[in-house]
């Protein structure tokens, strides 16, 4: 892989949405490429959703970033608070830095919008993530079982 210095890392924009949305179905598969089109267009344009594509020296999207802003977070001790809600690294860039380098563009941007406290989250058993955050300098605050209840039965 080459040099990490030799990245871009720039905002998305609409004209980027497409190349987001296929980054998106390489770290989300279940839903298709459509679909994650569709979200984003629904993120970013009406819920406020900022996130950050990396490119390699060639111009190939290797990495992104999805950032919110979320009112609360359990296990966070500020309000609002800056909220990973996707990060991904092309198999050949992980362990690279380029999480890294992502996590510091969106702490950057948080600060600079006077939030003092950026959190994410995963999947209990997803050992990969929660190394890699805890890397980037997360510390984990708590684990949470969800429930559902069907009520239109």
């Amino acid at each position: 892989m080459p040099p990490l210095h030799d990245i871009d890392i720039s905002a998305v924009t609409s004209k980027s949405y497409p190349i987001l949305a296929q980054l998106r179905t390489a770290l989300w598969p279940q839903d298709s490429y459509e679909a994650h089109l569709k979200d984003l267009i629904d993120l970013c344009d009406n819920h406020g959703m900022t996130a950050w594509l990396a490119y390699d020296s060639n111009g190939t999207a290797i990495g992104f970033l999805e950032l919110s802003t979320r009112p609360y977070v359990n296990g966070c001790l500020y309000r609002p608070v800056a909220f990973i809600e996707g990060i991904y690294c092309a198999p050949n860039w992980q362990q690279s830095g380029l999480g890294t380098a992502l996590v510091k563009v969106a702490e950057d941007w948080a600060k600079a919008e006077g939030i003092r406290e950026i959190a994410s989250d995963t999947y209990a058993e997803n050992w990969a993530a929660r190394h890699a955050h805890q890397k980037w300098g997360f510390q984990e605050t708590e684990t949470v079982t969800y429930f559902r209840k069907n009520l239109s039965k």
